[in-house]
């Protein structure tokens, strides 16, 4: 009878146990799990409200980009495009050269000058020491460096008259012209 007795007891405690356990690990781990689902489905929501406003907003970020590429293009224009200092520096002395020659003078020394750092890009400049006919020649050659894309910039210029006695002949002209080059 005592064995029963506590048969009775403990029947119903074990039910109540087993109630317990169910509830808690089955009831309330699926409303926690079901939560955690609703706090991952808003969160999910809220990304893909911002993926489509991204989205929709390509359109005007690539008018964007095609507008910086397009100014990109227009600054590397006025820089000497090369792939290293040393050949913009070449090229820079070619196009003085040229210039020089177009315009009737003649070349008697030539020199590539040190290059410099300035932020992201280099100064190259290159020397020229030449005879030139006239002044009007030596306005004319300035002109033309001044106004050449990509720009170049005269950075000293020495004109000597090579007659004294008569200034309006030939001139000794001692010129070094600088650019920009983005090379390394």
């Amino acid at each position: 009878m005592q064995r029963n007795r506590r048969l009775i007891y403990a029947i119903p405690i074990i039910i109540l146990l087993t109630a317990l356990v169910i509830y808690q690990y089955g009831f309330q781990g699926i409303r926690d799990r079901i939560s955690t689902l609703r706090e991952e489905r808003a969160i999910s929501m809220e990304k893909l409200k911002r993926y489509n406003a991204l989205i929709s907003e390509g359109p005007a970020i690539e008018a964007r980009l095609e507008e910086l590429r397009r100014v990109m293009k227009e600054e590397r224009a006025k820089l000497i495009e090369a792939q290293t200092a040393s050949l913009a520096a070449a090229t820079l002395q070619n196009i003085i050269k040229e210039m020089f020659t177009a315009h009737g003078g003649t070349i008697s020394s030539e020199r590539i000058e040190k290059t410099e750092d300035l932020g992201g890009f280099r100064v190259v400049s290159a020397t020229i020491n030449g005879m030139l006919p006239d002044t009007d020649t030596l306005r004319e050659i300035l002109y033309a460096i001044e106004t050449h894309t990509p720009y170049l910039v005269v950075k000293s210029l020495d004109v000597r008259v090579r007659n004294y006695r008569r200034p309006t002949g030939a001139l000794t002209v001692y010129l070094t012209v600088s650019a920009l080059t983005s090379a390394r």
